[in-house]
């Protein structure tokens, strides 16, 4: 499995941007994560929130994967230890007063290593799997 990485945002009709993107893809196939967040419509703090579910989990995951013996016997463990270390980090910020209480944002994360894609979204994100341009 190959994968190629394209980052672009449009901000459309916003005040401010409330997608978060960070991704990393390894020459050749050894290791690509992409992590996308975007503000939940509506809510306060969305842009900043997105910033910091995406940094958080993109972090935790690419942490893991510097232990590759643990990314493979767990890997839905790692996808989901990665949110909840991001919804702790939302969670501190708020408690700071840093955030508004009704910030959040949705997440699309997706782990390709050894031949396999793992992936996890939670809201409204959607991936998509591209194979012999279909």
């Amino acid at each position: 499995m190959n994968a190629d990485t394209a980052l672009a945002q449009d901000i459309g009709n916003r005040d401010r941007q409330e997608d978060a993107v960070v991704a990393y893809c390894s020459k050749g196939t050894e290791l690509t994560i992409a992590v996308l967040s975007d503000g939940m419509g509506g809510h306060k703090d969305g842009d900043l929130a997105s910033r910091i579910i995406a940094r958080e989990m993109f972090g935790e995951l690419y942490v893991a994967a510097a232990r590759p013996q643990a990314l493979r016997h767990s890997n839905s463990l790692m996808l989901r230890a990665a949110l909840t270390c991001a919804n702790q980090r939302l969670a501190q910020h708020v408690q700071a007063g840093q955030l508004s209480n009704d910030t959040g944002g949705t997440v699309v994360c997706v782990e390709i290593q050894d031949g396999q894609m793992r992936w996890l979204s939670v809201g409204a994100g959607q991936i998509y799997l591209l194979r012999e341009g279909r």
